[in-house]
């Protein structure tokens, strides 16, 4: 006796660092073994009308191939439905898949979604604020100040290697103007900075690792920061929220790799939404 085929709503980014034609098919096929599959590319409309086309089509997972910054726009779509999201890495940084343990490999990936007990975990979302601009949904990280103007400079480059843009994105942007902004916390002495990395789960930033321990379901958020002057250095902030202030002028920002309009000010909030995502067998990334 046959059983039918839960469905599966993919969407497909063609413009992903490692996607190809032949990559996109051979996942498709292994997921139509198992799945009844339904392609969408992530066109505006699409991603906008994803939520309400998983409902009409009864599917409870959806499967997003691509890099974080395409996580971030399904994942916008799917806020408050219960629907779990299936990472099938083929961007450039890849950080929620690593911090889920989610092979690299994109048929590797699909494997664990084909198990007969897939592991399924509750994963805390933060909301950014930015003045001027609708709230946005962060998975990953946000940057501000100098870290996004390296981030929107390799963005523009992408046929270059990942790892030797972001080489010479900073060499490159090195002698721009690097905007002063406030960071404050209620649990932590306000300072000023020119360059922020936010981590919501991923322990390591461009700058280096960061030393203290992070998982992807604490919902916690620790962050690189570079002041006037100094080395880099780190903060926990746990679950408090980070607020940022221009102190003379717009700073650049850019959420989940995805660059930004500039901002006067930003507002990253842990744990403000909550998603459900599979993961690989090993537990969470966490760091040092």
């Amino acid at each position: 006796m046959s059983h039918a085929k839960a469905p599966l709503v993919v969407v497909v980014n063609p413009r992903a660092t490692k996607s190809s034609p032949t990559r996109t098919r051979a996942v498709i096929d292994a997921l139509a073994t198992t799945h009844q599959v339904t392609l969408l590319d992530t066109s505006g409309a699409h991603l906008r009308d994803l939520g309400a086309f998983c409902r009409s089509v009864g599917a409870r997972a959806v499967a997003v191939m691509g890099g974080d910054g395409t996580l971030n726009h399904a994942c916008s779509a799917l806020l408050g439905l219960p629907v779990t999201v299936v990472v099938i890495p083929t961007g450039a940084g890849n950080l929620l898949a690593r911090s889920l343990r989610i092979p690299n490999d994109p048929l590797r990936a699909v494997g664990l979604l084909q198990r007969p007990q897939p592991r399924i975990v509750d994963v805390p979302v933060a909301a950014v604020r930015l003045a001027g601009s609708p709230d946005r949904i962060a998975i990953t990280q946000v940057g501000l100040g100098r870290e996004a103007q390296v981030v929107a400079w390799a963005d523009r480059r992408r046929h270059l290697p990942t790892a030797l843009r972001l080489v010479v994105a900073a060499v490159a942007t090195g002698g721009r103007r690097k905007p002063r902004f406030t960071v404050r916390s209620e649990d932590q002495p306000e300072t000023v900075a020119t360059s922020a990395s936010v981590q919501l789960r991923y322990p390591y930033t461009r700058l280096g690792p960061l030393p203290v321990g992070i998982r992807a379901d604490s919902g916690a958020l620790a962050m690189m920061l570079l002041r006037p002057g100094t080395r880099p250095v780190t903060r926990h902030f746990g679950s408090a929220d980070i607020a940022f202030s221009a102190v003379e002028e717009q700073f650049s920002v850019h959420v989940d790799g995805e660059p930004v309009a500039p901002a006067w000010s930003a507002a990253v909030v842990p744990a403000a939404h909550r998603m459900l995502f599979l993961a690989g067998e090993n537990g969470f990334l966490t760091g040092a």
